[in-house]
């Protein structure tokens, strides 16, 4: 049986995945250098290790009220397939290994937002793990263009 390595974060109190393939690095909180005329989930751009990368706010990318960062913020430094970019998430809970039968498709009645944020569920206990399609949740409209 097949297993997939998951990095689990949270946003707002629910738990959020993304393939350990794609993340680069996972940082604290980092000074953030605001871009005139971006979308409110654009958080700004970072300074790491020499490159400048484009930092999204998932709070804000979900339309959840905005918190102030704190000790357990991080940026995750994600590989979208096409740019490297930052998620800033609430915390990062856990790197867990989840088996290949217990990710399934999202629901049919939540085809919006399938589409548009997530690729698949993975069932853990008794807990849900929505995992996140990189490629649309950042960008949407324009793929991969914002994070360039």
């Amino acid at each position: 049986m097949a297993t997939r390595q998951l990095v689990v974060f949270s946003v707002n109190n629910e738990e959020f995945g993304v393939d350990v393939s794609q993340v680069n690095i996972i940082e604290r909180r980092m000074d953030i250098f605001k871009v005139p005329n971006t979308p409110e989930f654009v958080e700004g751009l970072v300074n790491l290790r020499g490159k400048v990368y484009t930092v999204f706010n998932m709070r804000k990318r979900f339309g959840l009220p905005a918190k102030d960062f704190d000790d357990n913020t991080k940026i995750i430094m994600v590989n979208t397939g096409s740019a490297i970019v930052g998620l800033i998430v609430d915390g990062v809970n856990e790197i867990i290994k989840v088996e290949d039968q217990n990710i399934e498709a999202a629901p049919a009645v939540l085809e919006e937002m399938k589409r548009k944020y997530l690729n698949s569920i993975a069932k853990v206990d008794n807990r849900i793990i929505m995992l996140l399609n990189l490629e649309t949740i950042l960008t949407m409209d324009e793929p991969a263009k914002a994070a360039k």
